[in-house]
């Protein structure tokens, strides 16, 4: 079985976790972090430690879901 994968400026990352709210994928030195609102894709790609991982996820997918009420 092979992991799903997403390639992103010739990068390929294996994904993770995935849900309506956000993709999660990790490419052995960064993660990248995609959450959808209605009109756009906030994308982050961090080489931040991975205790504090869950936390950027959070403020992330919190950003996309004010900027989803206001119709962006």
């Amino acid at each position: 079985m092979n992991p799903e994968k997403v390639r992103l400026d010739d990068r390929t990352y294996v994904i993770r976790k995935q849900d309506a709210k956000h993709l999660l994928a990790f490419n052995g030195a960064k993660y990248l972090i995609v959450c959808p609102s209605k009109t756009m894709y906030i994308i982050v790609e961090t080489e931040g430690r991975r205790e504090k991982l869950e936390e950027l996820v959070a403020l992330i997918t919190g950003l996309c879901g004010k900027l989803s009420a206001k119709n962006y």
